[in-house]
């Protein structure tokens, strides 16, 4: 593909910055007022190449895998609690871990250092993410 003139041409069947391969998985249980999700994706290696005049530039992106999961609980729905208005009336408490494992889409330069906006902290600032969610209706 030739963006426009002067430009390097991109080969976007062998390296378009896309993994050949993806693997998701979901997976969600639940019973009587809780229940729990997680979701995993795994990326394959990937790499972006650049025969630019002034040098050649390549991009790999290795593969990696993130993990996610939630939980909840809804305890009027337990049995044994009366179902007359108390403390558990229209409460529900949800725990929600996104990147479990803490990881991120890592990329390196062939021939130099990481360069600026390729760092841990610029690719995923957030890293993992941990939500306590208290919900209740009055």
């Amino acid at each position: 593909m030739v963006i426009r003139p002067g430009l390097p041409v991109l080969d976007r069947l062998s390296d378009s910055g896309l993994p050949r391969h993806n693997v998701a998985l979901d997976l969600a249980v639940g019973r009587r007022g809780m229940g729990a999700s997680l979701n995993a994706n795994w990326n394959g290696p990937a790499r972006v190449r650049s025969d630019a005049a002034a040098g050649a530039t390549e991009f790999r992106y290795p593969s990696w895998a993130q993990f996610n999961l939630g939980l909840f609980v809804e305890p009027e729905r337990w049995r044994g609690i009366s179902r007359a208005r108390n403390w558990a009336s229209n409460l529900r408490i949800s725990l929600d871990v996104q990147n479990i494992l803490n990881g991120y889409q890592e990329v390196t330069v062939l021939g130099a250092t990481r360069r600026r906006g390729l760092t841990r902290d610029e690719i995923d600032p957030l890293g993992r993410t941990i939500r306590l969610n208290i919900r209740k209706q009055f």
